[in-house]
């Protein structure tokens, strides 16, 4: 078989197999209650941190008043001239905070911590058009 041929199976194989848990998915018996427009907000609000509870850490954490947070977000740019690629860039920032209760932590009610960092990495759009 050349490999022309073996790559048109590939692509058959998996379209079938795609269209098979499609038709799964569609046979699947729908509930009797619709859920009510926007429960799925109220659900994944509800939900627990995306990274877990470190194996009880996170608890153990905020029950003394410490919350440690870690963020990233990411910009990607390009620039299309034309029908021509004239350049692309990419922005990312990572920002680690710890937010203590020291009211909790040392019993000075009313008094707060915040210490956190930020990370900015990237290059400029700009520059390289």
């Amino acid at each position: 078989m050349s490999s022309g041929t073996r790559g048109h199976a590939r692509r058959l194989g998996a379209a079938a197999l795609l269209q098979a848990c499609l038709c799964a998915v569609a046979a699947g018996s729908p509930s009797a209650e619709e859920p009510p427009p926007g429960a799925w907000l109220k659900r994944w609000v509800a939900e627990p941190p995306m990274a877990g509870n470190w194996f009880g850490a996170r608890d153990a954490l905020n029950d003394l008043g410490i919350k440690p947070s870690v963020r990233y977000w990411t910009d990607l740019m390009a620039s299309v001239a034309g029908g021509q690629h004239r350049g692309q860039a990419y922005a990312g920032q990572l920002n680690v905070e710890i937010d203590t209760d020291l009211g909790k932590l040392a019993g000075l009610r009313g008094l707060r911590f915040d210490v956190s960092g930020n990370w900015s990495s990237g290059s400029d759009l700009s520059a390289d058009i």
